[in-house]
């Protein structure tokens, strides 16, 4: 987008090669005086007499969904997310309580849990194999019943609800609760002398388990003992274990995303030095082309572990935050991806996405040696003095410059 000699709005089409007027586009920017394209992908012109226009000139990847409308002084902040049995999206949130989305009607209903002066943060969501819903808070689990009935189970502090074998594990800060059914009577408990950050099944008897400041290892629940503690973490904060290809695991940590192969032992750390947006990454979520999909505190990102190549998203693409949450992430059953953080939820159809690669030109402007400049049409050969080099260069694309 620029402005011509006589005022007028040019856009020059990347595509096609074409340049475009304002008789093109409408004699209402005649007169242009200033143009900017903001963070969220927005056209603002300014003219003389027409007065202040806006345009939308970039497609935003990713759909916003705000359900702090339930509530005024509503925070909107998002802390889990889970599909349930009628395909509707189940919210849990901070301060009202459990909402269900419903994709194909765009609609939000609050589910009952509490009563209006007592909604207190939802840690996380659990559909059991008898399609109850399991709500884990710091007050208590409480669980509505299929039949409309709702249980409440005295555990106070319970931070996830994970099912495994059929069995509901509900974390504590130092222990596990198996739960064999919705009796809280039929359950065994598994203490643990650090507080657990996050916790994964790898096979019937074996779990992968982090704690809440650093390290993990390998807990058998038969034996009810640590098999193994992974050295390699032992400074590291995992908040999430994906299995990929080839039995390798990808950690979502705070030091980015690290690559364990099948005994555990470090292939590769992928972190902000090598693109990622930030350092501390909440989650992974694979799309059927290879892909990994993370949440993070400065937006979402995609990475390719065949070519390491890494695409970053923020507000330009349609992100309601740049700041994500733990356990606010899921897979549909039609695959696609919900992030929730702490303006709503985001959603977007990862595997339709098709980003385009092709590398944006650099253009050298100049180049001086102690404030003298350089000739540019030329091969430049340097004395073994003129080592302080001062270059400039200009990348022609507004949209995505922080990726370039």
């Amino acid at each position: 987008w620029s402005i011509g000699n006589e005022n007028q709005l040019n856009c020059f089409l990347n595509n096609s090669k074409k340049t475009i007027t304002n008789a093109t586009i409408g004699n209402a920017l005649s007169i242009v005086t200033t143009v900017f394209i903001d963070q969220a992908g927005t056209l603002w012109i300014a003219t003389d007499g027409n007065g202040l226009l806006k345009a939308k000139v970039q497609e935003q990847l990713f759909n916003s969904y705000n359900i702090a409308a339930q509530r005024a002084k509503s925070k909107n902040f998002i802390k889990c997310l889970i599909e349930g049995p009628d395909h509707g999206i189940y919210v849990g949130t901070f301060d009202q309580g459990v909402i269900k989305y419903s994709p194909n009607l765009s609609s939000y209903e609050p589910v009952k849990v509490f009563d209006d002066d007592a909604i207190i943060p939802i840690n996380s969501l659990l559909f059991d194999k008898e399609e109850n819903l399991w709500i884990a808070t710091d007050k208590h689990i409480k669980i509505l019943l299929k039949n409309g009935k709702q249980l409440i189970i005295n555990e106070p502090f319970c931070k996830g609800l994970l099912l495994w074998n059929n069995t509901v594990i509900a974390r504590g800060y130092k222990q596990l609760q198996l739960f064999e059914s919705t009796e809280s009577d039929n359950r065994k408990t598994l203490h643990f002398e650090q507080n657990l950050r996050y916790v994964y099944p790898l096979n019937k008897n074996e779990l992968f388990v982090s704690f809440l400041f650093t390290g993990a290892g390998i807990y058998n629940t038969h034996a009810q003992k640590f098999t193994k503690i992974i050295r390699a973490l032992a400074d590291v904060k995992v908040n999430m274990l994906h299995v990929g290809a080839n039995n390798n695991y990808f950690l979502a940590s705070d030091d980015g995303i690290i690559q364990l192969d099948a005994h555990f032992n470090i292939i590769e750390t992928i972190n902000r030095k090598n693109g990622l947006p930030d350092h501390f990454v909440y989650s992974l979520l694979e799309d059927k082309n290879g892909r990994l999909w993370g949440s993070t505190n400065q937006g979402i990102f995609s990475y390719t572990p065949a070519n390491k190549n890494i695409q970053t998203f923020g507000i330009k693409d349609g992100l309601s935050t740049l700041e994500f949450n733990s356990n606010a992430y899921l897979i549909d059953d039609n695959g696609k991806f919900y992030f929730g953080g702490i303006k709503g939820f985001n959603t977007i159809n990862a595997n339709q996405l098709k980003i385009n690669n092709q590398t944006v030109p650099v253009y050298l402007n100049g180049i001086k040696n102690n404030d003298n400049p350089l000739p540019l049409n030329q091969h430049l050969q340097l004395k073994s003095n003129q080592n302080d080099l001062f270059v400039e260069f200009a990348l022609p694309d507004l949209l995505t410059k922080k990726r370039n």
